[in-house]
């Protein structure tokens, strides 16, 4: 109970090391799900041990462990995949989809160039799922800004293209999209096809 927390967390604050107080407080945050009071009382490290408690059925256990992984992790790799294990937790069990879009939006601002990748390729599946074309193409632009290699940027700017010309309908778009992509890499072959495609239904041979 709370009297029974509260003595546990005096005893600790007076003797950090004094063990059965550790043990008791320890006891009675997991079973709260109080995950991150356990980090601040007894150190993050308690996370880690905590791990196994992922295993479990309880959808609430398991994304109030991974909140306060995510939190507490000092190492910046270490908390940005908690952060994304956090987000796939939020879509796929807890309902929480403006939630996982948040979090995945700062694991890209914050997070190291390959965390940052992983967030997008997250929110493009997200988006593209569920039909929120803009935002999906606006995945795309961001994805397309940060591959260095010219062969995967083209690839990207040719999805982009076309998302715009099957998704949005916007044809004049696409087709920037389209020449943007063979002026990045012009062996460029779904771009190409694409491009042919696109002028063709316009009647435009030339």
């Amino acid at each position: 109970g709370q009297a029974a927390d509260e003595d546990s967390r005096a005893a600790v604050a007076t003797a950090p090391d004094y063990v059965p107080a550790q043990v008791r407080l320890r006891e009675c945050y997991i079973a709260a799900d109080r995950f991150s009071d356990l980090a601040e009382a007894l150190g993050p490290e308690e996370l880690e041990r905590a791990q196994p408690l992922m295993q479990t059925e309880a959808v609430n256990r398991r994304i109030a462990l991974m909140e306060a992984l995510a939190e507490h992790r000092r190492d910046q790799e270490a908390r940005s995949q908690a952060q994304l294990q956090l987000a796939d937790l939020y879509i796929t069990d807890g309902g929480r989809e403006e939630d996982a879009l948040h979090v995945l939006e700062s694991v890209v601002e914050q997070g190291s160039e390959a965390a940052g990748e992983s967030a997008l390729e997250r929110l493009r599946v997200f988006f593209l799922e569920h039909e929120r074309y803009d935002l999906y193409c606006d995945v795309l632009r961001r994805q397309a800004e940060r591959r260095k290699a010219p062969e995967a940027r083209a690839r990207v700017l040719a999805d982009l293209g076309d998302a715009l010309e099957w998704k949005l309908g916007e044809g004049v778009a696409a087709e920037t999209e389209y020449r943007a992509a063979l002026a990045a890499d012009g062996h460029c072959v779904v771009a190409q096809d694409r491009l042919r495609l696109l002028l063709a239904s316009q009647d435009r041979f030339r």
